[in-house]
Order: structure tokens, then C-alpha cells, then sequence
């Protein structure tokens, strides 16, 4: 039985944001990164088209960056004070308040809908489990308390429940429950691993009526889709290659989903695509054709554009960098040049 390495990475991974931006409608605004250029992991933002490149943290490693859904402020995970725990900041990186003040590691903020709580794992009890706290950092209640390993998990769009991949009865497997805990139902019952991962936008479609996951059920990697009642199960890719781990997104209107594809490579090289395909399956394209292993497309609030890195491990190290392009296909860019490990672009959302 394939583990998934996901776990073992939870520290340096960016929280699962909905892709989407800020601004007038067509006007994308900012997105946050994460990078490495300045020697220790650090949270930066720009302008949509590359500009206005602005480190907003000072010190420490900082990763799991996340947007408050009304653009104004940034959750993320920090080891500034000695061990991993819960920031925010403004937009612009001033207001820094501390929210988790805990000996263990708390990592993973993921912000409920209506801005008013934030969700995220720690493992204060052992164990890496749920947990969820007023935006604040009053109020943590513990949501999990199954000594199992709990992996990523996402808000649903009207903040009732949480969608999230454990670690139980041997196998990684979907499950769902209520925002404060109660009414567990697991959705995936095949003796296999379905999850979602740290490199994917939500797995809610936007309307909360679906959740996407990636399984190798079949011997390889693919993207399925289940009703949020564990009902209707369907498979969307069904090539021999790997399709979805490192991240897939659905569009803001739910019709489409942005995924990452090995089908033009093997497992582990660099030639990895990121593809479009309708929420159906059907209508499969080659996005981008950047030479690199690409990963973690997420869309612009306005479905126009899709954001994602490229690149691959060298011996250097780890080197990516941030790139754009429209949804169609054309008007590739490339926002980052620093020949080091950016990753991980979150758009910023769009006023209301």
C-alpha cells in the first residue's frame, strides 16, 4: 500500500486557498508566493503581471500562506518565535498578531468562508488533528480526536463543513463533517488512497455540491469526482499516466478543472504538464508548455487566467518559478526569474 509523502512535508506546505483575486471585475489584483530567494522561506506578493514584488515577512520560515476572503489579510504559518504557529498580517504585512501560542506545531490556517474563524492541524495532542479558533486566535476547539493522520482539509463554499483526507483503517480515504465537528461521514470506502493534497485549490466545487480527490485505485494517479453525500462517484481521467497529485483547481464557475499531468512524461521527470478539462472529464488540453515539471494551478477570481510554477530539482536544490497564462491557453508569462524554489501562487480575492 502507497503512503502518500504528503504528511511528512506538512510544514513547509502552502494552506489550500480557492484561486481567485482582487479588483475591479477583469482587473486581477495581487498574488502571494512563497519563496526561498533571500535564504529562508519567506512570503512575498505582486501584481498580477509580475510587478511589485514585496517580501512581507522579516524572519523565520514561512509558508501555508492564505488570503482572508475579503483580500484584506494573509494567514500563514511561522517558526519566527521557535516553534511552527498561527500568524496574520495585513495585506501589506504590517498588523503581524501571533493567534497560536502552543509548545507543539500548529500549521495549516485555512480561513472559514465568512472570515470569522480559522481552521488548521496541530498536533498539541500528539497527533497532527483539527482544530478551529475565532479569526482572533480565541476560542480553539478540537475537531478531530482519532489518533489517526489527518491530511489536508477545506472549508465547504457556505462554511458548514469541512472535507478532509485521513489516514484510517489502513488506507488514506475522503471524508466529511460538520464546522464543529459532529455528523463524520466517510465518503470513500475502496481499499486504495484518495485524497486531495497540499498543492491543490479546494476540492469543493464552488457550488458545494461535488468534491474532487486524486486515487490510485487504478494502478496510477487519477482525478475523481463525488457527490458531498458520497453518492455518484466518477472517474475524470483515465489514462495510464499520473493525473492530479501536486495539484488540481476547479474554475470559480465550477465548469472547469485545472489539473497537473505526467501523460507526456514518466513519474519523477520534468516533463509534466498542467491540462483543462471540462468538470465532466470531457475536452482535455495541454494548457501550458513550459519544459519543467509544472504544479499547483490555481485560477483567477474572473476565470480568465491560471497561475502555477515550473521547474524541477537540480543541484542546486529545488527551482521553480511562478508563471501565468490565460485560460485558453495563450499569453504565457513568466512573473518570477530568481533562479530559486518560488512556490505555491494564491490569488488574492475579490471584493465583494
Amino acid at each position: 500500500m502507497r503512503v502518500s509523502g504528503l504528511f511528512l512535508v506538512l510544514l513547509v506546505a502552502t494552506a489550500l486557498a480557492t484561486a481567485c483575486g482582487h479588483g475591479e471585475e477583469g482587473t486581477p489584483g495581487k498574488i502571494a508566493f512563497e519563496s526561498d530567494r533571500d535564504g529562508s522561506r519567506h512570503i512575498y506578493v505582486m501584481n498580477a503581471d509580475g510587478s511589485g514584488q514585496t517580501k512581507l515577512t522579516d524572519r523565520g520560515e514561512n509558508a501555508n500562506t492564505v488570503w482572508s476572503p475579503d483580500g484584506t489579510r494573509i494567514a500563514f504559518t511561522s517558526d519566527r518565535d521557535g516553534n511552527f504557529e498561527i500568524y496574520v498580517m495585513n495585506a501589506d504585512g504590517s498588523g503581524l498578531t501571533r493567534l497560536t501560542d502552543n509548545p507543539a506545531s500548529d500549521i495549516r490556517p485555512t480561513w472559514s468562508p465568512d472570515g470569522s474563524r480559522i481552521a488548521f492541524f496541530s498536533d498539541r495532542s500528539g497527533n497532527f488533528e483539527m482544530y478551529v479558533m475565532n479569526a482572533d486566535g480565541l476560542g480553539v476547539t478540537s475537531l478531530t480526536g482519532t489518533h489517526a493522520i489527518n491530511l489536508a482539509h477545506a472549508w465547504s463554499p457556505d462554511g458548514s463543513r469541512f472535507a478532509f483526507s485521513s489516514y484510517r483503517d489502513d488506507n488514506v480515504d475522503i471524508y466529511v463533517m460538520n464546522a464543529d465537528g459532529s455528523g463524520l461521514t466517510r465518503l470513500t470506502h475502496d481499499p486504495w488512497n484518495d485524497e486531495f493534497d497540499r498543492y491543490s485549490s479546494s476540492p469543493w466545487s464552488p457550488d458545494g455540491k461535488r468534491i474532487a480527490f486524486v486515487s490510485d485505485r487504478d494502478g496510477n494517479d487519477d482525478i475523481f469526482v463525488v457527490n458531498a453525500d458520497g453518492s455518484g462517484e466518477t472517474r475524470l481521467t483515465k489514462t495510464p499516466a499520473d493525473e492530479g497529485r501536486f495539484g488540481f483547481a476547479w474554475s470559480p464557475d465550477g465548469q472547469r478543472i485545472a489539473f497537473r499531468s505526467y501523460r507526456d512524461g514518466e513519474f519523477g521527470t520534468t516533463e509534466v504538464d498542467i491540462r483543462i478539462m471540462n468538470a465532466d472529464g470531457t475536452g482535455q488540453t495541454v494548457l501550458s508548455d513550459v519544459r519543467g515539471s509544472e504544479q499547483a494551478p490555481a485560477w483567477s477570481p474572473d476565470g480568465s487566467r491560471i497561475a502555477f510554477i515550473s521547474g524541477g530539482i537540480s543541484e542546486q536544490g529545488r527551482i521553480y518559478e511562478l508563471y501565468v497564462v490565460n485560460a485558453d491557453g495563450t499569453g504565457l508569462a513568466r512573473l518570477t526569474s530568481s533562479v530559486v524554489d518560488e512556490s505555491f501562487p494564491v490569488w488574492q480575492p475579490a471584493e465583494e
